[in-house]
């Protein structure tokens, strides 16, 4: 009976090994964001500052580090240079610094996914690349990616949803996009040293094939019509601002390469601020626009382009400092977008920021 007991044990013990070996084999090593401690943030000192908070003392123990950049994709141009140089080869100058915050925050512009998980669409410029993309993006340092913009749905809904399945995987967050338009515009919420960061994220631009891929009823993004008023985004700012300390919010808005806004997107940035928004973040210019301070909160208009084949100078990103009583300051960083983007000097950063557009002079129509 003894030596029964002693082969059952065995046998149990031989079967827990070699399913944790299988475990490990199982779950991709790249589902963890890679971070290496030795890599630095910018020296803040250096940079222009765009925003700071009034006579506050900033809590410490609840310091939280944001970094935003604008429109990144991994498709067209860039996924023919990768096919030369491997999926990392785009992060290689600007990966440190992603890594290096607490989050590291972007729009996806396109489609992640195999061939057959959606139906290209026949008409205009469509962005799709395979899922070795997301484990690519983790390995970048990026923890979040707004998916409310116009090329989400270049594979229609399929496409759409392999897209999130894919990020899911790798526990890349997303925000702006889901199986119906409530799921879509649903608030996310990280939790993140002590307190609760509120996302929501808007898109305002349908390319004209995408007039009815979006419904209520089937995978959808955020969508948020200038023509029909700010009322409903005011109602969902103001119940969003309720499931957490901060609330950010991201519109994907305005004329591609126009580098001043437009009044309504003025007019609704700043609507975001006064319901409780605390930061609001622009895209999909693909060039830079300016920021401004308004009311409690800061606004910035468009980020311009971070990784992307239309090497359009300069890109911008945003290193903010947030704590439990809100944003600390944001810092102002410029960058050469393009298929590797690079950082650019803390001076040309200076001149690039305080050459954008004036918000107080005629804007581009």
């Amino acid at each position: 009976m003894a030596s029964l007991d002693s082969l059952r044990i065995r046998i149990i013990g031989c079967t827990l090994i070699f399913a944790l070996i299988m475990i490990q084999i199982i779950l991709p090593t790249s589902s963890v964001r890679a971070t290496d401690q030795n890599e630095s943030q910018p020296d803040l000192r250096l940079y222009p500052v765009l925003y700071s908070r009034d006579n506050a003392a900033i809590d410490s123990a609840s310091l939280t580090q944001i970094i935003m950049v604008g429109d990144t994709s991994l498709a067209r141009g860039v996924a023919k240079v990768t096919d030369q140089q491997g999926r990392d080869y785009p992060f290689a100058e600007v990966g440190a610094w992603l890594r290096a915050a607490d989050l590291a925050v972007g729009n996806y512009e396109g489609v992640i996914a195999n061939v057959g998980e959606g139906r290209e669409r026949h008409s205009g410029y469509v962005l799709t690349t395979t899922p070795d993309a997301a484990p690519a993006l983790v390995r970048a340092g990026f923890d979040i990616l707004n998916l409310a913009n116009n090329h989400t749905m270049d594979w229609g809904p399929d496409g759409l949803k392999a897209t999130l399945d894919h990020l899911h995987e790798v526990r890349i967050e997303t925000l702006g996009a889901g199986p119906d338009g409530p799921t879509a515009r649903t608030p996310v919420v990280t939790t993140i040293h002590g307190f609760r960061i509120v996302w929501l994220a808007f898109t305002t631009v349908p390319d004209p094939p995408d007039w009815n891929s979006d419904t209520e009823k089937g995978w959808s993004r955020a969508w948020l019509t200038p023509a029909l008023g700010n009322a409903k985004m005011i109602a969902q700012i103001q119940a969003a601002r309720s499931l957490g300390d901060i609330l950010i919010v991201q519109f994907h808005w305005g004329n591609e390469y126009a580098r001043c806004p437009k009044d309504w997107q003025i007019t609704m940035g700043r609507a975001a601020i006064t319901a409780g928004a605390s930061l609001v973040v622009g895209h999909h210019p693909h060039v830079a626009q300016p920021f401004e301070r308004y009311g409690n909160g800061f606004i910035a208009y468009s980020l311009g382009n971070f990784l992307f084949d239309q090497p359009r100078h300069p890109g911008i990103a945003l290193w903010i400092r947030l704590d439990k009583s809100g944003v600390v300051d944001v810092h102002g960083l410029t960058l050469t977008p393009g298929t590797q983007p690079v950082w650019n000097p803390p001076a040309q950063a200076a001149s690039e920021l305080q050459a954008l557009c004036p918000l107080d002079k005629p804007r581009v129509p």
